[in-house]
């Protein structure tokens, strides 16, 4: 007995749904190898355009697509019964979307490259903005679909099989690139955005027979002034709230450098391109493995215990970058590895953490806020780049590294929700209003949760 995990003692339709999300995540992973924005959107776009500032504006829409839908986005969300039906339809139009990129590239990719920039940025403006209203119904769903103590793992299942199949279609993606002769530029890219619509329609069919309990506190939509005095009464009465998302930011100072790594080890260390290739692979595998294990603990420790020494290994990937510049160049791989480990592993542990202390009736609302608030990450590779033309590289690295440590003291302050049973009451205990008693000890509602 002592060595069954939760998911076996869970009931079949607990059991199904846990399996049916895994599965879902795999996709999610193995289909993104072939549109990754910062590879290969980037180079779609340059083949195209040979334009630099059209292949910020890729990175730019990505964000503020998947960013600025969320707060009104929410606001419908948190009157759905269901939130299946919404997810479903979500991944249909995602699906959609590279499809008609696919069809127009193949159609004028080389007679009228402009047509098929235009209908690219249309496409994954609605890609993103799909993706960004998405997320908020996912975590509504996960919080009703997946028991609360195997979240940790869940996600980490899914990262970890998810970033074996993204290695695996990343090697198909590479492959393809080398048939020049069969599939001639831009006609491969028209391919992998054929493969990655696959890729998201197969997902429908991993929603569909998964068991959705209903929403059991329904409210009637307010007014749209009312809604937003609500946002601003969680920002000011909700000390736990404000936390994270500082928290957030301050974690998420990693990504100042993250576009720097490579062009740091091949412009100043003299890599040869060939490196990046094994920089990437290094970046998929650990990404997978982080998932996974920091997903386990965290169900074992709680996600507060967890996301701190996920930030203390964050300051791995500056640390081993100024190494490189000091002593040799191999120290790089121990950056992308370290990285991999880190970087999405940072967002699932919050997100878990996130549905762990929302109101059952609030968790959209909390949900669009906390990203919605984390807004100005998208501005930390420009920063990033302004650093380095003041500084240097190794400059930037240095100020990763404070940023970063700043990030671990607000996380320490974060109140824990979840661990061993000794450690963390059951969910139904947490009250929402008055005081909160936790493990005999009571505790100021504006410590924990929203009033």
């Amino acid at each position: 007995m002592g060595g069954r995990t939760l998911l076996d003692k869970a009931s079949a339709t607990d059991r199904k749904n846990f399996r049916l999300g895994v599965g879902q995540g795999i996709f999610v992973q193995a289909g993104s190898s072939f549109i990754r924005p910062s590879t290969m959107l980037v180079a779609f776009i340059h083949n195209l355009s040979g334009s630099c500032y059209l292949c910020g504006l890729v990175i730019t829409v990505q964000k503020l697509s998947q960013i600025l839908p969320q707060l009104l986005g929410a606001r419908y969300l948190k009157d759905m019964l269901y939130k299946k039906p919404f997810l479903m339809g979500v991944t249909a139009l995602r699906s959609a979307s590279w499809l008609a990129i696919g069809l127009a590239t193949f159609y004028w990719g080389t007679s009228n490259p402009t047509l098929v920039i235009v209908v690219f940025f249309i496409s994954i403006s609605l890609f993103y903005m799909a993706g960004g209203i998405g997320l908020v119904a996912f975590n509504d769903f996960t919080r009703k679909t997946i028991d609360r103590q195997e979240r940790g793992s869940f996600f980490g299942w899914r990262a970890l099989l998810g970033g074996a199949a993204a290695v695996v279609t990343a090697l198909v993606a590479w492959w393809i690139f080398s048939l020049m002769e069969l599939f001639p530029r831009p006609t491969q890219h028209g391919l992998l955005f054929f493969l990655a619509a696959l890729f998201i329609a197969v997902q429908i069919f991993f929603f569909l027979p998964m068991k959705e309990p209903a929403t059991q506190t329904i409210s009637h939509r307010e007014p749209l002034k009312d809604y937003i005095k609500e946002l601003i009464k969680i920002l000011k009465s909700s000390r736990w709230f404000r936390t994270l998302t500082f928290t957030k930011l301050l974690l998420s100072g990693a990504v100042l450098a993250t576009p720097f790594y490579v062009t740091f080890a091949t412009a100043k260390l003299g890599q040869p391109l060939m490196a990046v290739g094994t920089y990437t692979i290094l970046l998929v595998v650990a990404k997978g493995l982080g998932g996974y294990l920091w997903g386990k603990l965290a169900d074992r420790k709680g996600h507060r215990s967890v996301l701190i020494v996920v930030g203390l290994f964050g300051l791995l990937p500056p640390t081993l970058a100024l190494l490189s510049g000091l002593h040799h160049p191999s120290w790089m791989y121990g950056v992308f590895f370290s990285l991999g480990l880190t970087l999405d592993s940072t967002e699932l542990l919050e997100r878990n953490y996130l549905l762990e202390l929302s109101p059952e009736d609030s968790v959209p609302t909390f949900s669009a806020l906390h990203n919605t608030m984390a807004a100005p990450v998208i501005l930390f590779p420009l920063i990033g780049a302004l650093t380095i033309n003041l500084v240097g590289h190794q400059g930037l690295f240095i100020l990763v590294l404070l940023v970063i440590a700043g990030g671990i003291s607000t996380a320490v302050n974060l109140p824990e929700t979840s661990g061993p049973p000794s450690l963390t009451p059951p969910l139904g205990q947490i009250r929402w209003t008055g005081d909160v008693l936790h493990d005999g000890q009571r505790t100021h509602l504006g410590d924990i949760g929203h009033p």
